[in-house]
C-alpha cells in the first residue's frame, strides 16, 4: 500500500553538477507559453487522494512523491555530441509512432542531437549475433510515421 512505500525509494540519484545550458533556455527566454524549467526540487506526489492526504498530515508522514520530468536549465551532456536511441519491442501499443516521431523531432530541432536511433526488438536489438539493423531516425525519416499503426521501427 502507498502509506507502506519508503519515500527514500523514489529519491534518483544525481550523476553530479550540471554544466550546459540546456538549449532550450532560447525558447524559454522568449517566452514559450506554458513551458517552464523545473528543478529537483519539484515533485509530484504518488499519493493526491484528499483522505490519503489528510490521514499523512495528520501522523506527520512524509510524501511519497516522485521527481517531475521535464526541462533543466542546466544538463549533463552536450547535445552536440550525444547519441540518443530509441528502443521499441513491438506489440499493441497505439501510439507508440507518434512517441517516436515527438522523440526525434524534439531532439533534433530543439536540442540539437544529431544522431538519433531506433532499435526495434527491445533488448535483442541491442545485441548484434541477433543480426536486427539499427535504424538511423531523422526528422524526414519520422515525418509521416505517426500515419501509419504498428510500430514503425
Amino acid at each position: 500500500m502507498v502509506e507502506d512505500l519508503d519515500p527514500s525509494l523514489l529519491t534518483i540519484r544525481c550523476l553530479g553538477d550540471r554544466k550546459i545550458t540546456s538549449p532550450l533556455e532560447r525558447l524559454m527566454a522568449e517566452g514559450a507559453p506554458g513551458h517552464e524549467f523545473y528543478t529537483d526540487d519539484h515533485r509530484v506526489l504518488v499519493q493526491h487522494e484528499l483522505p490519503d492526504v489528510s490521514r499523512m498530515i495528520a501522523e506527520g508522514k512524509e510524501f511519497p512523491c516522485f521527481e517531475v520530468a521535464g526541462p533543466r536549465k542546466k544538463i549533463f551532456f552536450d547535445p552536440a555530441q550525444t547519441n540518443c536511441a530509441v528502443v521499441t519491442c513491438g506489440g499493441l501499443c497505439p501510439g507508440l509512432n507518434d512517441v517516436i516521431r515527438a522523440i526525434v523531432m524534439q531532439a533534433h530541432y530543439r536540442y540539437g542531437v544529431r544522431r538519433i536511433y531506433g532499435i526495434p526488438y527491445g533488448f535483442e536489438g541491442l545485441i548484434p549475433d541477433y543480426g536486427h539493423g539499427i535504424v538511423n531516425l531523422t526528422p524526414d525519416v519520422v515525418a509521416n510515421i505517426h500515419e501509419f499503426g504498428g510500430t514503425w521501427t
